[in-house]
């Protein structure tokens, strides 16, 4: 990690920690934010390079919206009629999503070494899933926020990573 990136992230941090012990400096809370790397790539593919695309990566958790359903499980579209999903594998996540007919963007997420031409730092984020029925548990799914270091040493949003599902939860 580089100086300037260490020193933007101390006195983030510091900002952050007064805020915690009841000192108001910025009137909001600020997140924890961790220094990480993350390589980013899209391209557009149809809809059956993205089942492929899918089927390859071969995640451990997912998601696929459809017209009609929500699907929660890490396996790929069970048909070429979807609008958007979001699966993961690791530090690994692979976002698709219907632009137009049968073109789809797709974005990779790849947790890497740090890149020698940007700063970036993330934050763990849960989001509570809804039951979908009286048998289902509740759910939690995992995102990871990315933000990145500009030329004027201001953190700017990147970037948003679906991490996977916790385990079933009560409630």
């Amino acid at each position: 990690m580089n100086h300037l990136a260490e020193t933007c992230l101390s006195a983030y941090q510091a900002l952050a920690e007064n805020q915690q012990n009841g000192q108001p400096v910025t009137g909001v809370t600020l997140p924890a934010m961790q220094m990480g790397s993350v390589n980013i790539d899209t391209t557009y593919l149809s809809a059956d390079e993205v089942i492929q695309e899918i089927q390859t990566f071969a995640a451990d958790s997912g998601w696929t919206l459809y017209r009609d359903k929500l699907d929660m499980s890490a396996t790929a579209p069970s048909d070429t009629f979807f609008i958007e999903g979001e699966w993961s594998k690791g530090e690994n996540a692979v976002h698709i999503k219907l632009i137009e007919g049968d073109r789809y963007l797709c974005t990779r997420f790849r947790f890497g070494p740090e890149h020698t031409d940007s700063v970036q730092s993330f934050r763990d984020q849960t989001v509570f899933v809804r039951k979908l029925g009286e048998t289902q548990a509740l759910k939690t799914a995992r995102y990871r926020l990315w933000w990145q270091l500009d030329e004027n040493s201001k953190w700017r949003p990147l970037a948003q990573q679906f991490c996977g599902f916790d385990q079933d939860k009560k409630g």
